[in-house]
């Protein structure tokens, strides 16, 4: 099979979706495609598909990491709603990356990094729940969807706040100190 590299990184087939499109593909044709596709996302700066630059680029923040997003007054109201709906509105740690949205919002800035990697996270997850999704496998599928770490969902001044509640994961993820 001959490959060829055609458009930009935005219109990149992923293995899974190349497999659906062209029926079976072997795992060394897969591997290739991977490769390919990590090959030129390293060339050209960008990680994800993404095509916003000024995003915090970091591993394990997946497609997020090089982006950046707008925020709106809906998808807070729904993130909102979501965390209301499954009774995690009043912790900590969600009402401080929910100021930290609305914060951005007021003052009319894009996010990046783990407010970027919060807001799409809980839209996604509210998304699945809606459909009918268990909220524990939907929180699973939406770190999966934007192929992140379970560690970047909360920024490191949230986490800085109540130290003693997180784990040695989330320091090391972020490379802060205790």
């Amino acid at each position: 099979m001959d490959y060829m590299f055609t458009g930009n990184l935005d219109s990149a087939l992923s293995a899974s979706e190349m497999a659906r499109r062209l029926g079976e593909v072997s795992l060394e044709e897969v591997s290739l495609v991977n490769f390919l596709n990590t090959y030129m996302k390293a060339l050209s700066g960008t990680t994800g598909g993404g095509g916003n630059a000024g995003g915090l680029v970091k591993e394990g923040l997946g497609k997020i990491s090089g982006k950046e997003y707008t925020v709106t007054q809906t998808s807070v109201d729904d993130i909102k709603k979501y965390l209301t709906e499954q009774g995690f509105i009043d912790d900590y740690e969600n009402q401080e990356m929910i100021a930290r949205l609305e914060r951005a919002l007021t003052k009319g800035e894009k996010i990046t990094g783990a407010d970027a990697v919060y807001y799409t996270h809980e839209l996604k997850e509210a998304q699945l729940v809606a459909s009918g999704v268990e909220q524990s496998v939907a929180h699973d599928m939406a770190l999966q969807y934007y192929e992140v770490s379970p560690y970047s969902v909360y920024h490191p001044d949230v986490i800085r706040m109540k130290p003693e509640w997180w784990s040695d994961g989330w320091f090391k993820f972020w490379n802060i100190e205790r």
